[in-house]
């Protein structure tokens, strides 16, 4: 059909309302895979939050959490608990469960990117080819905004930054703490120590471990490579625009 659209570009407004429908019916089903991913995201991010539950001492005041803390057996229970939720994220997400459906998903998205790139491309109408781009770049928006609850479950296992309430910044304010035993301070340090060289986080096939400042590299690459290339494309194929 995009085809089509070049070598006859007067129908592509006929063509496009034409093949509407066939559109609708993939959005709908990559809008019923989004719910289904959503829970997914929804249900991995409780898995950490529970675990960052366990370090936060600052929601609790009973005693008895502190004094839990203190005993050497505590971190090393903590480290087998951090194994399980590493591999209890890496069941979630890999290629035969909820991976799969995520690449299904964001491809399907990209073409939809791809095909209405082509017919802004192919398109000799003003009106068109501004309705062509402005869906594009909705469709991209939409993909980064989806992928974006992913990155912070991956934040929340691995992030450093100040301020943050994830693994790595509630284990550190434990590290020497004067109340602790010889025995407790050197398990915390190698939980620690474990927490930092073997973070968690969401990983899927070909994507690899989303993070955050992954999506705003490629947002920033995006923004910065789609308007010349498309730029580009439109005066190479078009030659006079009709209003």
């Amino acid at each position: 059909m995009a085809f089509w659209g070049f070598l006859f570009p007067a129908l592509m407004l006929p063509m496009v309302l034409t093949f509407s429908p066939y559109f609708f019916v993939v959005w709908t089903m990559c809008f019923s895979t989004d719910c289904v991913l959503e829970q997914l995201v929804a249900f991995s991010r409780s898995k950490v939050e529970a675990f960052c539950d366990k370090l936060d001492t600052s929601s609790t005041t009973e005693e008895s959490a502190h004094n839990q803390m203190r005993d050497a057996n505590f971190w090393s229970d903590m480290t087998g608990q951090h194994l399980v939720l590493d591999k209890d994220l890496e069941n979630l997400w890999r290629r035969d469960h909820g991976g799969m459906l995520l690449l299904t998903d964001v491809a399907a998205k990209v073409c939809w990117v791809l095909v209405l790139t082509v017919f802004a491309v192919g398109a000799q109408s003003q009106d068109i080819i501004t309705l062509c781009v402005g869906m594009a770049s909705g469709s991209v928006a939409m993909v980064l905004k989806f992928l974006y609850p992913i990155a912070q479950v991956t934040s929340l296992c691995q992030s450093q930054r100040a301020n943050t309430r994830c693994i790595p910044r509630l284990t550190v304010e434990f590290v020497n703490r004067g109340d602790f035993a010889f025995e407790a301070q050197a398990a915390q340090s190698r939980f620690l120590q474990y927490v930092l060289g073997t973070p968690a986080g969401i990983e899927v096939p070909l994507l690899g471990l989303i993070t955050e400042r992954g999506l705003v590299m490629y947002a920033k690459g995006a923004a910065t490579l789609a308007p010349a290339a498309l730029t580009f494309l439109l005066h190479r194929f078009n030659h006079g625009c009709v209003n």
